[in-house]
């Protein structure tokens, strides 16, 4: 039929790893990459635009400036009122660098 000796050691491991043991490690796992994901977040920060924007949250008032954010959550280089003014900014602080431009600008 099959070597005695291979069935034994299913036989053993069946024992050690019962389904219950193996969803438990599992559980575990997913906990561990769970909290490692939070570290990372967390680890990461957010960037002063994103701070700002959410800040400011969904009540925009008519003419208030919302800032343009990347995806690490600085500021985008050109920045814009109303999409009439732009300006160059400090990408880690929002803070204006020379004079603005009406109807768009090119930052370097």
């Amino acid at each position: 039929m099959g070597d005695p000796m291979y069935f034994g050691f299913l036989s053993k491991l069946s024992d050690r790893f019962t389904r219950s043991h193996i969803f438990n490690m599992m559980r575990q796992l997913f906990l561990i990459v769970l909290a490692l994901a939070v570290l990372a977040q967390i680890a990461h920060g957010e960037g002063n635009c994103a701070k700002e924007r959410n800040a400011i949250g969904q009540n925009v008032a008519p003419g208030q400036f919302v800032p343009r954010c990347d995806s690490n959550g600085d500021y985008k280089k050109a920045q814009c009122n109303d999409g009439a003014y732009c300006y160059c900014v400090d990408t880690k602080t929002g803070k204006q660098m020379g004079k603005s431009k009406r109807f768009g600008i090119k930052c370097d």
